[in-house]
C-alpha cells in the first residue's frame, strides 16, 4: 500500500503535468509579452521611483500616482494632480478644474513620456524628459478621477 504522502505527492505530479500540457497546447498571447516588456521597460529606467521625486518636489508631495489604462500604451503610470503647480491637489470628481498629468508610458521596449519618445530608456534619459513634462503637463477634461 502506497504512504499517503505519496499519493498526494502523485496528485501533485498529476495536476503539474496536466496544467504544463494545457499551457503547451494554448496559443501564444503576444499582447502578454509586449506588456510584459513593457513593464522591464518601466522598471529599467525607475521610472515610478523617478515619478515619485517629481511629485515629491514639484508638487509637494500632492497629487496622486496611478496607473493609467490607455490604449497609447502596453504600460502607463501617471502622476495625476488639479491646481496650479505651488497649490496643487488631489484630482477630485466634483472638482471642475482641469487634472493636469505627467504620464510615462512604454510601448514594448520603447519608453514615452507625455507622447514624446526617450531614448535610450535610462533613468538618466528620463529625468530631462520629466522636466520637460513638468513645464508641459498633459491637460485632461476632469472625468471623476479618484
Amino acid at each position: 500500500m502506497t504512504d499517503w504522502l505519496d499519493e498526494l505527492n502523485e496528485l501533485r505530479e498529476a495536476d503539474k503535468a496536466r496544467r504544463e500540457a494545457e499551457a503547451k497546447a494554448q496559443p501564444l498571447d503576444l499582447s502578454v509579452l509586449r506588456r510584459e516588456q513593457a513593464t522591464l521597460t518601466l522598471r529599467k529606467c525607475e521610472a515610478h521611483k523617478l515619478l515619485r521625486r517629481v511629485q515629491g518636489v514639484l508638487l509637494a508631495g500632492k497629487g496622486l500616482i496611478d496607473i493609467e489604462h490607455t490604449g497609447e500604451y502596453d504600460r502607463a503610470i501617471a502622476l495625476l494632480w488639479q491646481g496650479p503647480i505651488s497649490e496643487a491637489r488631489l484630482p477630485r470628481a466634483d472638482d471642475p478644474d482641469e487634472v493636469y498629468a505627467i504620464i510615462i508610458g512604454a510601448k514594448g521596449d520603447k519608453l514615452f513620456v507625455n507622447g514624446r519618445q526617450v531614448s535610450p530608456v535610462t533613468p538618466e534619459a528620463l529625468k530631462p524628459a520629466l522636466v520637460w513634462a513638468a513645464k508641459n503637463p498633459v491637460r485632461q477634461a476632469n472625468e471623476g478621477k479618484k
